[in-house]
């Protein structure tokens, strides 16, 4: 990596499986949660919201591969 205070350095990068053109895959239905609880301590549901796990996802070396897969 060059030594240059204008070089931004990127970390692991990742993009969903298949192509950026492609439909959305089914989201699941694992419904994610405020991060802070309410006056009462609950932590509400954010029903638009998904889980992913990581394992839905691919990992991209660098800028370069990122563009590729998003504009081909």
């Amino acid at each position: 990596m060059p030594n240059d205070a204008s070089v931004v350095p990127l970390g692991l990068d990742f993009l969903a499986k298949g192509s950026a053109l492609a439909t959305l895959p089914d989201l699941g239905s694992r419904i994610s949660r405020h991060s802070k609880g309410n006056s009462e301590g609950e932590k509400n549901e954010r029903p638009i919201h998904r889980v992913l796990t990581r394992g839905r996802f691919r990992p991209l070396a660098d800028i370069s591969e990122v563009v590729e897969k998003l504009f081909g």
